[in-house]
């Protein structure tokens, strides 16, 4: 049974879209092959340098978890599940539960907001799109891809904070924690585009 908690990975938590003219600068998730499955599903969705926006990387959701200090409690309910002590719903409920309440630290909270206003002010739009990617190209698993992505709008700094652990906790619904448990997934991965919505 998998863990279930975060990857390490190097980079930065935000990229502006145009910085993926020079994709040898991204480090969006663990590997370069997971990356481009990444960008491709990015891409697909309409988020691309041809629009305003960003992206926020993995090591965000990773220091996120750790610096909350969610990783020990996320492992053992995850084993409490596998060993039938719990419930997979109430398993993962209790992870979701304990992810809302936590909380990003002060630069996080300043480079995630500031990036918030600048693209708002560029669209002339306060109303955001913001969608969750996982990495994944298999056409078999694409619904339960699916099942781990989140899309929501932001319409002031507090909600794109909000919105950001919304994305987190997504990755632990039932069907997330199954899917990783039956492909031998260890370590969740996400990014979250955020760009003018519709």
């Amino acid at each position: 049974m998998s863990a279930n908690t975060p990857v390490k990975i190097q980079g930065k938590y935000l990229y502006w879209f145009e910085e993926f003219a020079d994709g040898s600068q991204l480090h969006l998730v663990e590997n370069l092959d997971e990356q481009e499955q990444v960008v491709a599903k990015m891409t697909d969705a309409g988020f691309s340098p041809a629009v305003p926006g960003f992206v926020l990387s993995t090591r965000l959701f990773h220091d996120f978890i750790g610096q909350n200090e969610l990783d020990e409690a996320i492992r053992q309910l995850v084993l409490e599940y596998s060993y039938g002590v719990e419930t997979l719903s109430s398993a993962s409920a209790a992870i979701r539960a304990l992810i809302s309440k936590g909380q990003f630290n002060q630069p996080q909270t300043r480079d995630i907001t500031s990036a918030y206003r600048h693209l708002a002010g560029q669209v002339a739009n306060a109303e955001l799109a913001v969608k969750s990617f996982v990495p994944g190209s298999s056409r078999e698993a694409h619904g339960f891809l699916a099942q781990q992505e989140c899309e929501l709008t932001a319409i002031c700094p507090q909600t794109i904070l909000l919105a950001c652990i919304e994305c987190f906790a997504s990755l632990y619904n039932d069907a997330a924690i199954l899917y990783r448990e039956e492909q031998g997934i260890t370590c969740p991965q996400l990014v979250i585009c955020v760009s003018a919505s519709g």
